[in-house]
């Protein structure tokens, strides 16, 4: 980091530039990641606000350019080896768990802390507690906390498993939903997450819902995609032989 001292209204404060990633933890990173615009974000990297950089008179244009690339690149980091390269391999509970935060999060970003605690805290918690209600905050700030350059690429990995196995099995399990289901209001299940289809895999037995979250991702939505295409196709089947038995 660079020290300087910013004259503001008569009054010297001091502030400090950082030059690179490795001196941001990754809470910050978000942070800087998620302002609205690029200079926005440079100007945070700089000790700045957007105002305070445009009354600089340019004396901080070298700063601002260098934070501008840093920006534009991002962080880049290894896959850390503890993490497994075919999330399909992992439990159904912890991918679910990323999925949530990832669709909760404003920004991609904002879900990043969720998604590195997920895995490499995954002995701290109760998954289904989890799935349910709330991720343990202080396992949240203890990944916030760390440097971004140790955590970026467990986040940036994650987020690529979860689209590659979400896209992959999209074709059946996005599937358009039947007149019939959207009459009778399947939508009311929507606030309930993964937990109406956790819970119809444990066979409604309640004692049996942590064991479903272990089986791995893979084997989890193969299934599905079994029990989906087995319904629609009892679905139509039952339909041709309505309608043949009409005819008669």
């Amino acid at each position: 980091m660079i020290p300087y001292t910013l004259t503001k209204q008569g009054t010297e404060e001091a502030r400090q530039v950082r030059t690179s990633w490795a001196e941001v933890p990754l809470s910050q990173y978000v942070d800087i990641m998620t302002e609205p615009t690029p200079l926005e974000s440079a100007c945070k990297l700089c000790g700045l606000s957007l105002e305070e950089y445009g009354h600089s008179s340019g004396i901080l244009d070298s700063w601002i350019g260098h934070a501008l690339e840093m920006v534009a690149k991002g962080a880049e980091g290894p896959r850390p080896a503890w993490l497994p390269a075919d999330l399909g391999k992992a439990g159904i509970g912890r991918f679910e768990l990323c999925k949530k935060y990832l669709r909760l999060a404003p920004h991609q970003e904002h879900a990043y802390p969720y998604l590195y605690a997920i895995y490499c805290y995954a002995d701290q918690y109760d998954a289904l507690d989890s799935l349910i209600g709330d991720f343990p905050t202080e396992l949240f700030w203890k990944a916030a906390k760390l440097p971004v350059l140790e955590t970026i690429g467990a986040c940036a990995h994650i987020v690529a498993e979860v689209l590659r196995l979400t896209e992959k099995y999209a074709p059946v399990l996005d599937a358009a939903l039947t007149a019939e289901q959207m009459a009778a209001g399947i939508e009311r299940f929507e606030k309930y997450g993964f937990y109406p289809t956790l819970l119809s895999y444990s066979g409604g037995d309640l004692t049996r819902l942590r064991e479903v979250l272990e089986v791995p991702a893979a084997v989890f939505f193969h299934a599905l995609c079994v029990d989906t295409e087995k319904a629609e196709y009892e679905r139509q089947y039952n339909e041709i032989v309505t309608r043949n038995r009409n005819r008669k």
